[in-house]
């Protein structure tokens, strides 16, 4: 039993980080569209969705658990898609 709620503490700490990374992905995004920063942001991006694809092999067991990931990745989702048409506007 312990060793379970090792993996879940283990398996909450990484989706806290993801959960914190999203957040400053975001603000880094925001900045880039304000035009305080002049490169738009892809490797923390890319760093990001590589480490929720990894997140994502990982077995989740509980019904909190799927549903705190569910929940992490539909958000990276609209994130990305607010960011796909804000760059499109900005191209035009």
């Amino acid at each position: 039993m312990a060793r379970r709620e090792r993996i879940d503490r283990v398996l909450g700490q990484q989706m806290a980080d993801v959960e914190r990374r999203i957040f400053l992905v975001k603000l880094a995004y925001e900045k880039y569209f304000s035009g305080m920063e002049p490169i738009e942001p892809l490797k923390e991006r890319e760093a990001l969705q590589r480490t929720m694809r990894e997140l994502s092999r990982k077995p989740m067991n509980s019904t909190r658990e799927r549903h705190r990931w569910q929940s992490l990745r539909s958000r990276m989702s609209s994130m990305e898609q607010y960011w796909q048409r804000n760059l499109v506007m900005i191209e035009r």
